[in-house]
Formats: structure tokens, C-alpha cells, sequence
């Protein structure tokens, strides 16, 4: 009563107005009060703002994902961030993105994700989910890896994106494009994935790379629509390589003409890095030489064979692990390694200056689990990483050296 008392007189001298407003501001104030709630909002506390940020830069980077949006995996959208922010800023504002989270970024050798599926319109929403683990792991030097054959579609303007998003906040972007499926091209019988060569038999590739000018055309036509966005990334200061085939099945004498092919439509004014990716006993006839200048990239799960490779790339990729903390069971009787085991690989890898890719199977939705059989990527379920899985990946990639 004494403060509507207040409001209904109103004196009539301007100074004494002047007075009167600021007793009544001081009144209302201590009336009414100003908790917590009222400032970080109804649902959250002083000491949830740091979340809440966090799931607030998830949320766009998932480009729509509503909050109680079930995924593919049963989580909903709001739910796929961990649960241990590393290194947050408390003075970070709510509206800030990802990439500025980091109270500092972590030093050594390059480490961050395989990535080859996330060009693919279907697994758009995980792969900006996965960038976004990236970014929260606070690693300076990220490096990525993109399949840009069309196994996964092609999309100059999401690769832009990520590149823009991964080498901005004093991060080094080192990303590689792989030019070719040689993976797929072994399963040629029966693959539904038409992109150059993979459904033609190793044997008859070699041999056409030398005279069939359509697929030496076919070929060159794949890096033209890749240049625009190899440029964007070197004007982003990133690293970039591109290996002329994830895994290929060539002799060195088809891979010297694949390298022919390709260079002959590179400027030499892009400072482009090459590199191949052997895949020795994969397939008959298979070889594993490296040309002068080239880096090489490995597939293992062997420390010791992460050693045997220099300032190149390293990666589990193809080689599943067991997200617990003992291995588990393989579909052959075997058995899986664990993350924890993968830091071994890791570690040696990065001891020779080599960046490290961590590949997870499950992301690409490879298989139909009761068949194992590989499907079209249009076709998969790219099911979202668990909360759990998120935390484990920014764990392992901050671990690194």
C-alpha cells in the first residue's frame, strides 16, 4: 500500500520529481528484489551458465535441430554435448559459438577426425556435431579428412563451411581430401556406389589409367570441382593434401599416371601438397611405393607400423575399436581395441611428427548390422554420437602430444 501511495503522488516541483524517481527505483528494487534466476533465466543457475552456452552452439550447429528432436540414436539434440566442457571461459557470453570456448588451445602434432562420409546431405546434422566435438576438444592443430570422389556427394559450400569454422580462433587447419575410392573399387562386383572407378576391377584401372582418355578426363574433372575449395582453404592458412586415393589398389607404375593426370590440372602457384594412400595386400598386384615429395598415409592399428612413417598421416580407418574400457568381441572371434589402446597408436604416430585421424565405423553407417553388408550412403543411418562417445573423442584428442 505505502508503494502505490508513492506512485499516485506525484509532486510538481521538477527537482523534487527528479529525487522522488530515484527513491522509488531504490524501493521497487529492494521489493521485488534480483535472484539468480532472474539473470541466467528460469531453468538455469550461476553455475550452469557454462552449459548452457555449450548446448546453445550445438544447437546451431546442428542447423535446426530443435531441443527435444529425437536423432537417429534416441538422444535428443540437446543431450549430444558432454557433460566435461574443457578449459570454458566463465566470461564467455551465452551467444558465443563453439570455437570460442577454449580458454586455451592445446599444443603438438595434428590430431582430429576421419570425416569421409560428412559431405553426405544425410549425414549433414552428425557431421556439424562432430565438427563441433572438434572444436570443444581445444586442439590448435585440427586436422580432417573428406572422401570428395562422390561416394558421399559432393558440396563445395559445406567443406567451405567447416574449413571456415576449423581454422578460425587461432586454430591450424591440416585437412586432406581423398580423390578416389580404391576401398570401394574392391567390392566392384557388388557395390551400388557408381563414382570413377568403382566399379571397374583394379587389374582393368591400371591399365586403362594409360590409354582410356574418358576416365583420364573423369579424373582431372574431380580435382577442377575440388579447386575452389582447396583455395579457400590455403586463403584460411590451412594445410592441405590431397591423397590421390583412399586406399588405393595401383602399381607404382599406375600410380605415376594417376599423378601425371592429376598435376596436369593443378597450378603449381597453390603450393598443393600430395600423398597416397597404399593399400599393399589388400588386393593382388597391389604396391606401396612413395614418390619423392609425397606423404604418405597408413591405415593401423599397430604402433609400430605408425612409426615407420614420417611428417605424413596416420589413421584407424577401416579398423573398428570398442568404446569400453576392455576390448570386446569382433563379428570374426577376434577381438576389438580400445581407445585407450588407440592412444598407443596415436602417440606413436605423432612421436614421428605424422597427424593422427581417429575413423569410428558406427559414424559412417557402413553396414547392415545383421548382414554386414555395405549399403549406398544414401540409404545408411548416420546416427548421432552418444553424449558419452563425445566426451570419450575430446578426451583421446586432447591426450595427444
Amino acid at each position: 500500500m505505502f508503494l502505490l501511495g508513492l506512485v499516485f503522488f506525484i509532486p510538481k516541483s521538477p527537482a523534487i520529481i527528479y529525487r522522488y524517481l530515484i527513491v522509488l527505483c531504490l524501493l521497487l528494487f529492494l521489493c521485488f528484489g534480483c535472484d539468480e534466476a532472474s539473470v541466467w533465466g528460469p531453468d538455469e543457475t550461476k553455475d550452469g551458465r557454462q552449459e548452457s552456452f555449450v548446448f546453445d552452439s550445438l544447437n546451431r550447429a546442428t542447423k535446426g535441430a530443435s531441443v527435444g528432436e529425437k536423432t537417429s540414436s534416441g538422444d535428443s539434440a540437446a543431450n549430444l554435448v558432454a557433460a566435461v566442457p574443457f578449459a570454458l571461459s566463465a566470461s564467455v557470453p551465452p551467444e558465443q559459438d563453439a570455437d570460442n570456448i577454449c580458454s586455451r588451445l592445446l599444443p603438438g602434432s595434428p590430431r582430429g577426425l576421419s570425416c569421409l562420409h560428412c559431405t553426405q546431405p544425410e549425414a549433414r546434422n552428425q557431421a556439424r556435431v562432430l565438427v563441433n566435438t572438434l572444436l570443444q576438444s581445444c586442439v590448435k592443430n585440427v586436422a580432417i579428412s573428406f572422401l570428395v570422389d562422390g561416394t558421399f556427394g559432393f558440396d563445395e559450400g559445406f567443406l567451405k563451411e567447416q574449413i571456415d569454422t576449423l581454422s578460425a580462433s587461432g586454430r591450424k587447419l591440416f585437412i586432406s581430401f581423398y580423390l578416389l575410392n580404391g576401398a570401394t573399387q574392391r567390392q566392384w562386383k557388388g557395390t551400388s556406389i557408381n563414382a570413377v572407378g568403382t566399379k571397374t576391377p583394379p587389374e582393368e584401372f591400371r591399365k586403362r589409367l594409360f590409354s582410356d582418355t574418358k576416365l583420364q578426363s573423369d579424373i582431372q574433372q574431380l580435382v577442377l570441382r575440388l579447386l575452389p575449395v582447396i583455395r579457400h582453404a590455403k586463403h584460411a592458412h590451412s594445410d592441405v593434401t590431397l591423397i590421390l586415393a583412399l586406399e588405393d589398389n595401383l602399381t607404382d607404375k599406375a600410380f605415376a599416371k594417376l599423378s601425371e593426370i592429376v598435376s596436369a590440372v593443378v597450378p603449381t602457384t597453390l603450393m598443393l601438397r600430395f600423398g597416397r594412400n597404399a593399400c599393399v595386400g589388400c588386393y593382388p598386384g597391389n604396391q606401396g611405393g612413395i614418390e619423392d615429395g609425397y606423404v604418405e598415409e597408413v591405415h593401423t592399428l599397430s604402433a609400430a607400423m605408425a612409426k615407420s612413417v614420417a611428417d605424413g598421416i596416420v589413421s584407424n580407418d577401416g579398423l573398428y575399436y570398442s568404446w569400453d574400457e576392455e576390448s570386446a568381441a569382433d563379428s570374426a572371434g577376434g577381438t576389438l581395441p580400445t581407445l585407450q589402446d588407440l592412444g598407443a597408436v596415436r602417440d606413436a604416430a605423432q612421436s614421428k611428427n605424422n597427424a593422427f585421424l581417429l575413423w569410428t565405423g558406427e559414424f559412417q553407417g557402413r553396414f547392415i548390422v545383421e548382414e554386414r553388408i555395405p549399403i549406398h550412403p544414401s540409404r545408411r543411418n548416420y546416427v548421432m554420437p552418444a553424449p558419452r562417445q563425445i566426451s570419450r573423442i575430446m578426451e583421446f584428442l586432447r591426450a595427444g602430444r
